[in-house]
């Protein structure tokens, strides 16, 4: 007998990048090879049926100290999947010094971001009768940040323009 819960579309995931014992171990790096830490960097997890049709589902920030580069946002349930179904996951990171979302560090194309690769997952069934386990990222892979370009202050604009046009002032009389 299925009861109305089990009838909506809802897939469970543990989003977290570090599980012992369930072959989760992907951490995330910056554009140096360090492990990011702390509430400075966020990650993000979409999900969908279709890889070219993932929407987002959660944000976290990262760890500190020996669990830096890994990420525990903990049990998502999701309406847009549905439970023991197998579904499309992209892990998103960045710098929220950058932007607030994913999707703003990556429009101003300054760097601080990065994404996994599209991966696999099981969904849990939170709502089924017995429940069944969340789906775990065994199938993520480590990724790194794209280096940070900052944006040049008014200062070095200024400090460099002033000798050209200083230059073509000259050479013009």
């Amino acid at each position: 007998m299925s009861t109305v819960s089990d009838s909506l579309a809802q897939g469970s995931f543990l989003f977290a990048n570090h599980v012992i014992g369930e072959g989760v171990n992907a951490p995330v790096f910056d554009s140096s090879g360090n492990p990011l830490e702390g509430p400075r960097y966020r990650s993000a997890m979409y999900v969908g049926v279709a890889q070219d049709s993932l929407l987002f589902a959660a944000s976290t920030p990262f760890l500190s100290g020996p669990e830096a580069g890994y990420f525990d946002g903990g049990l998502v349930i999701n309406n847009t999947v549905s439970g023991g179904v197998l579904t499309w996951v992209r892990v998103a990171a960045w710098d929220a010094t950058v932007s607030q979302t994913f999707e703003g560090a990556q429009a101003l194309g300054m760097g601080g971001y990065g994404e996994s690769a599209i991966f696999s997952v099981l969904t849990g069934r939170p709502f089924a009768a017995p429940p069944t386990l969340p789906g775990f990222f065994e199938n993520m892979q480590s990724f790194s940040l794209s280096p940070v370009v900052p944006e040049p202050s008014s200062f070095w604009i200024l400090a460099v323009s002033l000798p050209l046009l200083w230059l073509v002032r000259r050479r013009n009389s």
